[in-house]
């Protein structure tokens, strides 16, 4: 018996040795694995993806990046239930934290919590005009529910928020051109002209919509 405890002794003291002199990351190493987990995760590879992350986490449990991102990658394999309590749980921490709350609320959406969305739209709203992507997750909650006029509604908003972003570019660009800083004037030209794209992606949506909703009639 006693040969026993001292073995279990000795196998716990050995235990917290080797876990004492784990090798520490510096902030560089986590970051090179953050870089490499999103990498993966834009190009689809999220069980790698997810492997990078839990290094991360290992070391910096407080990198709330790394967790938003496992989010994401956790929502695209359809762990909505996973997805949602991280989101939630960054945006209680981080009220700042806009784009976990957005997650979140598609994640409501999803499992058709629409009381819940509803009541964090229209607090965000009351707060926050110039973000599209509120209007936007408005409107498909407005379509969950049938309601196609309000989701036109919601998405001629979000047409409008973009169409100043894209003002706000263009003249950034022409300033940086004026400056012959001609990179910087490429750069605000092109996120100009993602947004124009996302911007006629929803006109011609609430067209469809409009014109589809006056045929059943």
């Amino acid at each position: 018996m006693k040969k026993i405890i001292f073995l279990s002794l000795f196998v716990l003291l050995l235990c917290s040795l080797l876990f004492s002199c784990q090798p520490e990351l510096s902030e560089e190493d986590i970051t090179k694995f953050y870089l490499t987990a999103l990498g993966n995760y834009q190009n689809q590879k999220y069980d790698e993806s997810l492997e990078y992350l839990a290094l991360i986490h290992k070391y910096d449990p407080n990198f709330f990046q790394a967790s938003f991102l496992e989010g994401k990658v956790l929502f695209f394999t359809g762990d909505i239930d996973k997805a949602q309590n991280m989101f939630k749980n960054l945006f209680k921490k981080y009220p700042e934290f806009i784009e976990a709350k957005i997650w979140y609320i598609r994640t409501l959406i999803i499992k058709g919590d629409y009381v819940i969305a509803r009541e964090l739209l229209e607090k965000e709203m009351s707060f926050n005009q110039t973000d599209w992507r509120i209007f936007y997750l408005y409107s498909l909650l407005e379509e969950r529910q049938g309601n196609i006029d309000k989701k036109i509604v919601m998405l001629n908003r979000a047409e409008m928020v973009l169409a100043d972003s894209v003002k706000v570019y263009l003249e950034l660009s022409d300033i940086w051109n004026m400056l012959d800083l001609q990179s910087r004037a490429s750069l605000y030209n092109e996120k100009a002209n993602i947004l124009s794209e996302t911007n006629a992606s929803l006109h011609m949506l609430g067209d469809y919509i409009n014109k589809t909703s006056k045929k059943d009639k």
